[in-house]
């Protein structure tokens, strides 16, 4: 191996190692229960708390009314996306012009 391939895989290594401990510490204390948490990270999960955590921040966050206008506004702009995109299809076909497939490229 050579050394540029050694510092290369090392560099690599120490960037995964950089990105997994956040990550791993994230999914470890959104498994402790919100009762135990007292502000410093747990490495390892002694308990499971997930879904009560889930359940006591979407009540005290009162997540319905926004999750409500979330779908709301996603399922009426993927509708009207996907009608405007029938009618510019529908016009691409009937009208009269060459080369019709390069629209689209």
């Amino acid at each position: 191996m050579t050394l540029g391939r050694v510092l290369r895989t090392t560099t690599i290594a120490v960037l995964a190692v950089l990105w997994l401990v956040p990550t791993w510490l994230l999914a470890v204390n959104a498994l402790v229960p919100a009762v135990h948490y007292s502000g410093s990270p747990h490495w390892l999960p002694r308990e499971f708390g997930l879904f009560a955590n889930m359940s006591e921040a979407w009540n005290r966050a009162d997540l319905g009314p926004a999750l409500g206008n979330s779908l709301l506004y996603s399922v009426v702009s993927a509708l009207a996306a996907a009608v405007i995109a029938g009618f510019a299809a529908f016009a691409t076909i009937v009208m009269p012009v060459r080369r019709q497939a390069l629209w689209f490229w």
